[in-house]
């Protein structure tokens, strides 16, 4: 069931880009909610976050994905949620929410372009 609920998330990332943003650049809570919202993901912890006050309008969704364990934010811990996502840091959910495992490089010419903590990600 898991799998067809991935499946279904990035059929979702597929339709995003033909919507009326299709030109735009998407935010970190923006691709959370759309994980979270795929894959039935949710949290009844209301533990405080270092950069999303509780009163915030995507405070639950980004509580949790941490909880899930597929962001974790900077080392401040520190998620920057109107911050524009990054192809890693979209890998690295990815890869999370599959388990990927560690490797070191990937097979890509621009390898060495590749962050370090997106490598695994990138990878899979």
């Amino acid at each position: 069931m898991k799998k067809f609920l991935f499946v279904l998330f990035l059929l979702t990332l597929f339709i995003y880009p033909l919507s009326s943003k299709a030109d735009s650049d998407i935010t970190r809570q923006e691709f959370i909610s759309m994980i979270n919202s795929s894959l039935s993901i949710s949290s009844a912890s209301d533990e405080a976050l270092p950069d999303v006050p509780k009163n915030s309008p995507y405070f639950k969704d980004i509580r949790a994905s941490v909880d899930y364990g597929y962001i974790k934010g900077d080392e401040t811990g520190k998620i920057n949620p109107d911050g524009y996502l990054t192809r890693p840091e979209a890998a690295v959910m990815v890869g999370r929410i599959m388990g990927t495992s560690a490797v070191n490089h990937t097979d890509f010419k621009d390898d060495h372009l590749i962050y370090d903590w997106a490598k695994p990600s990138v990878k899979s």
